[in-house]
């Protein structure tokens, strides 16, 4: 029962380092946009925009990593927790205030950047459950297998992100 619980531990934190690690090359894709979003969402002024920008990839990357390797549980899970939290109520302050609360937080990927709001209750959700699943430490080929797999998602998800952006120029004309 304990090795199922591990395993529903490891897929839970592989899915949310997935999200991270998408979320940070799609932000790699589209830097520019991004530091505008934060310039624009007037939380922080428009001189530290680039140094919050490097700060949140520099975050999501680190959290991808440490998720995807279950390393230093709970913690990575308690920092991702308190950024989605930070996040989420920025949006909802935003939308509350009437200004445009988007979230540009997946780059071009549309289908992730809907219902932010819910998204992040969800993962927010998964994460508190891997929590408290016990963590085994079973050796080191679980948590290769794990990080693997979540570089193979990342590296798929930038491929077609690339992709994406290699269409529209195509499509571009300049009369």
């Amino acid at each position: 029962m304990s090795l199922m619980l591990h395993d529903l531990k490891m897929i839970l934190n592989v899915a949310a380092a997935i999200l991270f690690g998408i979320s940070f090359m799609s932000k790699t894709q589209t830097l520019d946009d991004f530091k505008y979003h934060l310039h624009n969402y007037r939380f922080i002024p428009v001189r530290l925009a680039a140094v919050a920008a490097y700060a949140v990839l520099a975050a999501e990357l680190l959290l991808a990593l440490l998720l995807a390797g279950q390393w230093f549980s709970p913690w990575p899970e308690v920092a991702a927790i308190v950024m989605l939290v930070a996040f989420s109520a920025g949006l909802a302050f935003l939308a509350k205030s009437k200004q445009n609360g988007t979230c540009a937080c997946f780059g071009s990927i549309e289908l992730l950047n809907r219902r932010p709001l819910l998204r992040n209750a969800v993962l927010v959700a998964a994460l508190l459950i891997s929590m408290w699943l016990p963590d085994l430490h079973e050796g080191l080929w679980s948590r290769m297998d794990a990080m693997l797999f979540t570089a193979t998602s990342i590296a798929i998800a930038g491929y077609v992100l690339v992709g994406k952006q290699l269409r529209e120029v195509s499509r571009w004309k300049p009369y």
